[in-house]
């Protein structure tokens, strides 16, 4: 009898295991598609059209200096603190360089893509 009841626990306990397993498993396809979809429609709302960041350069934890594009082609320079946003001057087309911002803007940031550049990177 004794023997009995110990495999009847040990079945119990491999059930509780391959459900934790399974749910597990359905944890991380939720968390996938919801981070694919947070991200789709959160780049939808940061590109209205008219304003786009160029590019950021981080000074200290809290403080950037930032280039915006606002329209076709007006350029802002712009300090941004924890607390306020300042403008620093207005920046000319050709004073810039954009290689940079146009290559990643004809990109696609797929998580994918993303992943497997940063494995060849380490390697």
């Amino acid at each position: 009898m004794f023997h009995c009841a110990v495999l009847t626990g040990n079945g119990s306990n491999a059930l509780e295991l391959i459900g934790l397993i399974i749910v597990f498993i359905l944890i991380l396809f939720a968390t996938y598609y919801t981070s694919r979809w947070v991200a789709k429609n959160g780049v939808n709302l940061q590109h209205s059209g008219n304003i786009e960041i160029v590019e950021t350069y981080r000074l200290s934890q809290t403080k950037y200096l930032q280039i915006i594009k606002v329209g076709q082609n007006r350029y802002f320079l712009i300090s941004v603190a924890k607390e306020n946003v300042s403008f620093i001057s207005e920046i000319m087309e050709e004073d810039i360089d954009l290689t940079r911002y146009i290559n990643q803007k004809n990109q696609n940031n797929d998580f994918s893509d993303v992943l497997k550049k940063m494995l060849k990177k380490n390697k």
